[in-house]
């Protein structure tokens, strides 16, 4: 029997929100803990996965200028 953390990370990886899956069982836990709003958890999730994406692009633009073509 699928949980439904399994099924919220299954849908957040169809997404491509890999860091927003790979962290969600803490974002709940921190979210049980402080009640945020919705739309403050909200923030919170899709910020995390923004971060990582930014941090992801930063990590190319430095490989680019360290290896250029």
């Amino acid at each position: 029997m699928t949980t439904t953390i399994e099924h919220l990370q299954s849908a957040l990886n169809g997404l491509g929100l890999k860091a927003v899956e790979a962290r969600l069982e803490n974002l709940l836990e921190q979210a049980s803990k402080t009640e945020p709003s919705y739309a403050d958890f909200l923030r919170d999730l899709l910020g995390c996965e923004v971060d990582a994406r930014q941090a992801g692009i930063c990590a190319l633009d430095s490989n680019w200028l360290i290896y250029p073509l």
